[in-house]
């Protein structure tokens, strides 16, 4: 049984009702996914480095490395239900993704940021996450964690005259 939803880029998706393994072929997805929904991840993109496992759930220390989502075949023989793709508004929709994936027949869902390095972009992909995979109160905790932490640092560094600021470059 499937279902129709909207991703975040707008577009009409036919999904899976109850997902089961999903592959995010970028770091971002997979770290968003990592906290909400380990259990759910076929693989990663990357290796996981020894320090990172630490911080994770030990399931996801042997996945199996997938790579990028031109390594179609590898994603296939994950059966994959669902395939997150992550995007920033400011840039355009990944065409050579959706030329590689759309062959494969497996639904993929874009969580679209305005700018990638915003913090505020991920609650909304946390609700949209909790949602599609079934984990609405996940998600929604995640998403005010994210809306919470934000707001503290705002309110430090408002009481810091903005001259007053240390000046940081990040590349």
């Amino acid at each position: 049984m499937t279902r129709i939803i909207t991703d975040m880029a707008g577009r009409e998706v036919e999904i899976p009702n109850k997902i089961s393994r999903i592959y995010a072929p970028s770091p971002y997805g997979s770290a968003i996914l990592a906290s909400i929904a380990p259990d759910l991840m076929v693989g990663t993109m990357l290796p996981i480095e020894a320090e990172a496992k630490k911080f994770l759930p030990s399931s996801l220390h042997n996945l199996p490395v997938i790579g990028k989502y031109s390594e179609t075949q590898a994603i296939m023989d994950a059966r994959v239900d669902l395939i997150l793709l992550w995007a920033e508004k400011a840039a355009p929709f990944h065409k050579k993704s959706e030329q590689a994936l759309t062959p494969l027949g497996i639904p993929f869902i874009y969580a679209v940021l305005k700018d990638l390095v915003d913090l505020r972009d991920y609650a909304p992909i946390y609700r949209f996450l909790g949602k599609i995979i079934g984990r609405e109160s996940e998600g929604e905790l995640r998403a005010l964690y994210c809306e919470s932490v934000i707001e503290k640092a705002e309110k430090i560094v408002n009481k810091v005259h903005p001259r007053e600021r240390p000046r940081v470059y990040y590349a």
